[in-house]
């Protein structure tokens, strides 16, 4: 629903409440709290103005979201006070963003929200904005309230898009596991990281994620070590997505009991300032149905997924032609997506899938 329309429903009942007309009152909550999840959260705090019933009312929202446009304004808005920049890029004009001019507001109005809000539970919660290190102690508390309210689903999306950044990349926030070793059992079923650091925790209790179904990390530094042991300790996870990971070493073994779709896409490690990709060497999980896995080759990668229905590889060189026969052991698989490039030499590369396919 257009942000305008939601305004104009927002000033249309502060009028009524003014003129006394207080229709919003015989309203059910569940009519009012879904009017709430449509408002920004900036003028979320504004309803509590409308009526006696209307005062609290605004805490009955269990999903947060806070983006630039929630929490700032809208595009025009943003333009306006410089927040945006448009310039111009190849043949159209693009919005970039200067966040150190908005960064410090940005977080002092969600601080001024989770201050406020009375809610006692929050389904989801989301962050869409460039923040960094330097708050990480802001980070840190809202996080922390929202696992006190048994939150299932978070998203940190710390690389602030749409919009392109003018600052240099600073430092990564860490998310820190240990935010959760006060809760006995965590409610947390998904969670999705982006522009992170993510360490290895030394005698972490797993018991505390036993719930976790969905873990994504993109664009996120990430000890492989902590992945590996994550991964195989989780009865539940059904899926995982590594997305431009940076590894210390080495891409982590992949060995769970439960997951059924993995996505690994252009990971790697960084050595004397250099990117260099890292193989996707090792999969043991008999439950798995999906792969997409986008890197360098698989010649000596081990896998062991009797249920895999579906895989997506790239075919970059002719080493990749060599690495198909692995496929024949998978008796299960129906669906072969082949991101085919022009490395290879065509009537080669047909030649030798023609062949699989035959042998399938």
């Amino acid at each position: 629903m257009p942000i305008l329309y939601i305004s104009g429903v927002l000033s249309l009942f502060m009028k009524l409440s003014h003129n006394k007309m207080d229709c919003i009152s015989q309203l059910p909550d569940c009519i009012l709290s879904h009017i709430l999840t449509m408002l920004p959260m900036k003028d979320l705090l504004k309803t509590s103005v409308l009526s006696r019933r209307w005062c609290r009312l605004w805490a009955l929202r269990r999903d947060l979201y806070f983006d630039i446009h929630n929490v700032l304004g809208s595009e025009m808005e943003l333009l306006e006070t410089g927040d945006l920049i448009e310039l111009p890029r190849d043949s159209t004009v693009v919005c970039f963003a200067d966040f150190d001019l908005s960064r410090d507001e940005f977080v002092n109005r969600v601080d001024q929200f989770v201050k406020n809000f009375e809610g006692t539970k929050i389904d989801s919660f989301l962050v869409n904005f460039y923040l960094d290190c330097e708050h990480s102690n802001n980070i840190d508390q809202w996080i922390s309230f929202v696992i006190a309210r048994g939150v299932e689903r978070i998203d940190l999306l710390f690389l602030g898009r749409p919009y392109a950044h003018l600052s240099p990349s600073p430092k990564r926030y860490k998310f820190s596991f240990d935010l959760f070793s006060k809760t006995n059992a965590s409610t947390l079923k998904h969670l999705h990281l982006q522009n992170c650091l993510v360490c290895h925790i030394t005698n972490c209790d797993f018991i505390l994620f036993k719930n976790l179904r969905s873990l994504t990390l993109g664009s996120t530094k990430v000890d492989e070590l902590f992945i590996t042991s994550l991964v195989s300790n989780l009865e539940l996870l059904d899926e995982l997505h590594l997305i431009y990971c940076e590894f210390k070493s080495s891409m982590p073994k992949i060995v769970s009991s439960s997951l059924c779709y993995l996505e690994v896409k252009n990971c790697h490690v960084v050595s004397n300032n250099i990117k260099m990709g890292v193989n996707l060497c090792s999969l043991d999980c008999l439950k798995l149905t999906s792969l997409e896995y986008f890197g360098p080759c698989l010649e000596t990668f081990y896998i062991n997924t009797p249920m895999l229905k579906r895989i997506r590889i790239p075919v970059i060189s002719d080493e990749y032609v060599n690495a198909f026969t692995l496929l024949l052991t998978l008796t299960e698989l129906y669906i072969l997506q082949l991101d085919i490039y022009s490395m290879v030499s065509r009537n080669v590369l047909e030649q030798r899938v023609l062949f699989i396919f035959l042998s399938f």
